[in-house]
């Protein structure tokens, strides 16, 4: 029974440091929201021109001349 306990012990401590962990790099993440949100919008922009330049690649599309 003892042996039991133990385990139930150290695993609920486990998964208190697992909280503690992790409420720390949220906090730290949380400090360049503005960045990273940067970032995901910069990225995005650029999956999508490479996105269309791939589509326009399989329609063998070429593109017009400006007026």
């Amino acid at each position: 029974m003892e042996a039991n306990n133990e385990i139930r012990e150290l695993q609920l401590a486990q998964r208190d440091e697992e909280r503690k962990i992790l409420a720390q790099v949220s906090s730290q993440i949380g400090e360049h929201a503005i960045e990273l949100k940067y970032g995901v919008e910069n990225l995005a922009a650029l999956d999508l021109a490479f996105a269309k330049a791939k589509y326009a690649d399989e329609l063998k599309a070429s593109a017009t001349d400006p007026l």
